[in-house]
């Protein structure tokens, strides 16, 4: 979810299982710029940056598995953020 500025929240999607979040966080160094909240009991795993790149490092096929796994999901997200410019604008009249 993101904090909207005047107090409100909007939730942005929704992972299922086996789903992941904050991956920009590992890939660059700007603060987190979303939330996550659990709505039913969830089991999550984190991984440090430094454990990252110690993986990135080592293991080339896991690396590479996770980081596609990484540019599918920012591909999806960029996608479904186009969606909802294209019905904003829609539904506003454009610029």
């Amino acid at each position: 979810m993101k904090h909207l500025a005047g107090g409100g929240e909007e939730a942005l999607t929704f992972i299922g299982p086996g789903g992941h979040f904050g991956e920009m966080a590992l890939i660059d160094d700007f603060p987190r710029s979303a939330s996550a909240v659990a709505q039913e009991d969830s089991t999550v795993s984190v991984i440090s940056k430094d454990a990252l790149r110690q993986i990135l490092a080592v293991d080339r096929d896991l690396a590479v598995k996770i980081l596609w796994g990484f540019v599918q999901t920012l591909s999806q997200r960029l996608r479904d953020t186009n969606d909802k410019l294209k019905a904003f604008f829609a539904f506003t009249g454009g610029f």
